[in-house]
Formats: C-alpha cells, sequence, structure tokens
C-alpha cells in the first residue's frame, strides 16, 4: 500500500501525491520535505552547503526509514531519488511505483517560476529546456521501470486512482 510518484522536478508529484493522499486515506510524505525536517535545512542550503552527493546519502536514508516504518502511504519522490544508492529497487521491492512524465515544456514554465530547485537553478549559459532534457536523458533509464507511466496533465489523479492494483483498497 505504498505509492511512490517519481519524475522530473515540476512534474507535479507533491501536488498529484496529495490529492491520491487524499483521496485514499493515505499518510502524505514529500521526501524532500522530510530531509528538510530532519536536517533543519532547506535542500537548496543542503546543496550548497554539503554538496549533492551528501544530499543524496540522506535522500536514501530518509526514503529506506520511511519505507520501513509506514505501513501505507503516498511519496512524492524528489526528482534524482530514484538514480542513486538503489532507490528505485527499493521502491519497486516495496510499492507502486508511477513515472509523473508531462511535456517538457510544462516542466519548463513551472521551474521558470520556481528559484527553489538546486540542479535547476544553478547559473549556467545553457537554456533551461536544453538542461531538462539532458536531465530527462540521463533519468530516463531509471524512470522507465516504473510500474505506471502518466505523459500528459489531463485527469492525472484519476487516472492513477484507476490504474492501482487491487490489492490497493479504496
Amino acid at each position: 500500500m505504498k505509492i511512490y510518484l517519481i519524475g522530473m522536478p515540476g512534474a507535479g508529484k507533491s501536488t498529484i501525491g496529495r490529492e491520491i493522499a487524499l483521496r485514499k486515506k493515505f499518510p502524505f510524505f514529500d521526501l524532500d520535505k522530510e530531509i528538510e525536517k530532519e536536517e533543519g535545512k532547506s535542500v537548496s542550503e543542503i546543496f550548497s552547503q554539503s554538496g549533492e552527493s551528501y544530499f543524496r546519502e540522506i535522500e536514501s536514508r530518509t526514503l529506506v526509514k520511511i519505507s520501513n516504518t509506514a505501513e501505507s502511504f503516498v511519496m512524492a519522490t524528489g526528482g534524482g531519488a530514484p538514480c542513486f544508492h538503489g532507490n528505485m529497487n527499493l521502491m519497486l521491492q516495496n510499492g507502486f511505483t508511477v513515472f509523473l512524465d508531462p511535456p517538457l515544456d510544462l516542466i519548463e514554465r513551472r521551474l521558470s517560476e520556481s528559484r527553489t530547485r538546486p540542479l535547476i537553478n544553478a547559473q549556467s549559459e545553457v537554456p533551461l529546456l536544453k538542461r531538462l532534457e539532458d536531465l530527462l536523458n540521463k533519468r530516463t533509464p531509471f524512470y522507465k521501470q516504473a510500474k505506471l507511466r502518466i505523459a500528459d496533465n489531463i485527469n492525472v489523479t484519476d487516472r492513477i486512482i484507476q490504474l492501482l492494483p487491487n490489492n490497493f483498497p479504496d
């Protein structure tokens, strides 16, 4: 009864995750928010002060802890979470994984309004859309292992709930 939402930053994992959790009456976890609570700093601060490698260690440890202690939940993972420390295998073994894969131009619009995404907001001469394409290409081998892929932004919550395996009660 564990549902993991994976995908690019700005794919809608937190928003859709909250909606699914509310409708299924499951607890909701935003992995980045859980890390921020544990560390007492924002994800951006962790990246800038301790680096990505440290963040990925904390991210994996937090994912394991929640996965091992909570019986049922919906979790919005960070965009890179499936790509490090065997996290994708852990999610596949412990629950139902959903890859939210809206068009990159939609993600670009969402992210261009955000200032809290460390890998996206890093100073760069490369346009955001190109950086997103490169990031998606690197992460796709992990993302495509998900049990379900939603490749648009139409009735996403309803469709995910309808496509959950039968052992996920309403």
